[in-house]
């Protein structure tokens, strides 16, 4: 089947304010320009957007040309009609958007066929190299590279020019610089070889990794749509919440520091009155303010740094620049983002939104909810306010929405207390339906335990799943030796849960993945460390078959580094003790790939392993690291263990339930809008809400793929609602 390879070069001034007096400038609240700052769908939706040139080549064909002025580019859209080409790209959802929104509507060229359409990023992020197209070609070591020029010659020609004196123009055009337009050309032609060369030595996708990035994109394309009044309202406090900080601040610093964001001032000041920080990130500040000796001016300082400089309330800012016409947005999900596949967020990051808020009342007598401060309530005038107490919730956040819309910093003060974290409690229910459409979701219950319990083959968390489902409490039970009846009845009998459910939830998520006392202390565990090591240990003897499978997951890989040829076939002679697990591990060239239960490998570059401390051989793999945590940024040596191994296979299998899910449930007439690692949300018109409920999007979730027919999996708890609900 023939491929097309195709890449285009564009231009905009989305993403740019003009300036009085002529020029451009940031806009409000962003610390870029352009495309990073609007995001893609924004940006080729600017009436300013316009094609500089498209390069093309079927199979190995030397790249062809197209600029603006040409005739129109016949053999291009006579590739394109023959009903076997693949058009293929490096993030091919750009070119895709170039053509639906600047080539069809303004260049009169035909439709792209969409269902024809692959993506070489894809591709490579499934085979664990890097998303940037120069930075996989690096990785791989091929002749043919991306020219590193590109980025210069986009500069100068696919963005505004600020005006001078000599040259009052506010873009460079190609007909002005010929010499350089060649060149931006020559750079265009180079990238379809670049793409072309590294599709040559990546293996493209199963035909189920191809249906849900397909799923995937159609997601992007379609969108969410957003509570702009909310929006907008939320980002009229921030400011004035803001301008509040910057003058308190100036006047406990004496006008050092200006501005909360003012970081390199902020920590000079503070190391002045004896309190010294590396960074003032939101660990760094939380950290800071858990210290008790710490200076009142200080402390306050740091309250207004955290306030004001909330990274997660930015965010509505960040969707007022984003949001696109019909007040959606779009582009939201990267197709395997994450080594395991799991699909990360873009832009506005709709998987690490906050789904939490202040303490709440409420009202006995309206229902409504109300800020923990209160006495009285100040939507009906109860004055026994203040008798029910509740966490943040859906029905919290629809009562703050209501008054965040009024705009009033006093008022939503007046109602619900400090704004900041009340704000943030709302951004989830800015993902609203779209008139005449309700939205519906559900989740999977604990997938990840599940899942954990089913490759181990561990068998009493099995019955747990396949029956009451109370993990912690029976973790509880069997770590500390407490009959589980004792802990259930202790709930009924005082209203609270008994103490050791505590740290039976910490040892689920401290002790799964092999974590020691560090990882349960970081949990929430209390204790010395004698007294933490000895719950590991109780934890541990109580699930043997979980570090088993993280020693067979080690031994497998050490095992298949020790084979003299290639490709090796999967280790078997650990995988008999693990019932749960089917050890697969091969080796391509100098490639090492994990076998999942669906099929599906998960790729670790440049395996090796050297003698190690506690008597097996230290694991490392080549990838691309973008955790500060874990090392530099980029492509460097990554350490792992067994325990880590296990976490890839766990949250990989999990990750393959919920995209065979989303398929299914794409194609049953629910469009997803938004999703999490373990939850789908669609959007279904009001008519056929009565089809397409609760109960149907649950039932299609909980339709398992074959090889996972006998999981205990659960979608429970699900939702219908006019916003975004969880």
């Amino acid at each position: 089947m023939p491929v097309l390879t195709l890449d285009f070069e564009t231009y905009s001034e989305a993403g740019y304010a003009p300036k009085e007096g002529g020029g451009w400038q940031r806009l409000k609240g962003a610390s870029k320009y352009g495309l990073p700052v609007v995001g893609m769908t924004r940006y080729l939706q600017d009436p300013s957007a316009e094609v500089l040139s498209v390069s093309w080549a079927v199979g190995d064909d030397d790249p062809s040309l197209w600029v603006p002025g040409m005739p129109e580019p016949r053999a291009l859209f006579a590739a394109l009609s023959y009903p076997g080409t693949e058009i293929e790209a490096w993030n091919v959802a750009f070119e895709v958007g170039v053509w639906r929104y600047l080539c069809v509507p303004k260049l009169r060229w035909p439709a792209l066929p969409i269902y024809r359409v692959r993506d070489a990023m894809a591709r490579a992020r499934a085979y664990s190299l890097p998303g940037a197209l120069g930075n996989a070609g690096e990785v791989l070591g091929l002749d043919v590279q991306k020219d590193k020029r590109g980025g210069q010659l986009l500069d100068f020609f696919s963005t505004p020019r600020q005006p001078t004196k000599a040259d009052a123009s506010r873009r460079n055009y190609p007909s002005r610089y010929p010499e350089k337009a060649a060149e931006l050309y020559e750079y265009n032609r180079q990238d379809v070889r670049a793409e072309r060369a590294i599709m040559e030595r990546v293996p493209e996708l199963s035909p189920a990794e191809l249906e849900w990035w397909q799923v995937e994109q159609a997601i992007n394309r379609r969108g969410v749509h957003v509570d702009m009044p909310l929006v907008r309202a939320a980002v009229a406090i921030h400011e004035e919440v803001q301008a509040e900080a910057c003058q308190r601040l100036q006047q406990i610093t004496w006008g050092a520091v200006e501005s909360p964001t003012e970081v390199a001032k902020l920590l000079a000041w503070m190391a002045g009155r004896g309190v010294h920080s590396a960074n003032l990130d939101e660990e760094a500040v939380d950290s800071l303010l858990a210290r008790t000796d710490l200076p009142a001016d200080v402390r306050e300082v740091l309250e207004l740094r955290s306030g004001a400089a909330s990274a997660s309330v930015r965010k509505y800012a960040t969707v007022e620049r984003q949001v696109c016409a019909g007040d959606r947005l779009h582009d939201l999900f990267v197709y395997h983002g994450a080594r395991t596949g799991r699909e990360t967020g873009a832009d506005v990051q709709p998987q690490n939104l906050p789904n939490s808020g202040p303490e709440v009342c409420v009202c006995g007598q309206c229902g409504r909810r109300s800020g923990a401060h209160r006495v009285i309530c100040p939507w009906c005038g109860n004055p026994t306010l203040g008798l029910d107490r509740e966490e943040w919730g859906a029905e919290a956040a629809r009562d703050a929405i209501a008054t965040v819309k009024t705009g009033s910093l006093a008022q939503l003060r007046e109602v619900w207390g400090s704004p900041m974290p009340v704000l943030a409690g709302c951004l989830r229910g800015m993902f609203k339906a779209t008139p005449g459409h309700v939205m519906v979701g559900s989740d999977y219950n604990a997938i990840e335990a599940v899942g954990a319990a089913m490759l181990t083959g561990e068998q009493w968390r099995i019955e747990v799943f396949r029956t009451h489902g109370k993990i912690y409490e029976m973790s509880a039970s069997k770590t500390f030796g407490v009959p589980l009846q004792e802990i259930l009845d202790y709930k009924v009998q005082n209203g609270r849960h008994h103490p050791l459910r505590k740290k039976g939830k910490v040892g689920e998520l401290a002790g799964g993945y092999g974590g020691g006392k560090g990882a349960w202390r970081n949990f929430g565990a209390e204790g010395t460390d004698d007294e933490l090591q000895s719950q590991v240990y109780a934890w541990r003897d109580a699930s043997p078959q979980f570090p088993l499978t993280w020693y067979a997951l080690h031994d497998a890989w050490v095992a298949a580094l020790n084979q003299p040829a290639f490709p090796i076939e999967p280790t078997k002679s650990t995988g008999d003790r693990v019932p749960g697990v089917a050890l697969a591990y091969l080796r391509d060239r100098d490639v090492m790939q994990m076998r999942l239960p669906s099929g599906r490998l998960l790729t670790y570059h440049r395996p090796r392993m050297e003698p190690g401390t506690f008597g097996r051989p230290d694991l490392s793999f080549e990838g691309w690291n973008t955790n500060p945590k874990m090392g530099p940024i980029g492509w460097v040596r990554l350490r792992t263990f067994g325990g880590r191994l296990f976490e890839n296979l766990v949250q990989a299998a999990c990750r393959d339930i919920l995209t065979h899910a989303a398929v299914n449930v794409w194609h049953a007439g629910f469009k997803i809008v938004t999703h999490v690692h373990d939850e789908l949300v669609a959007e279904v018109p009001e008519a056929l809400a009565d089809t397409h409920s609760v109960a149907a999007l649950e039932s299609i979730m909980m339709t398992m793929p074959a090889w996972a027919a006998h999981w205990p999996v659960k979608a429970a708890g699900g939702w219908m609602a006019e916003r975004y609900q969880k």
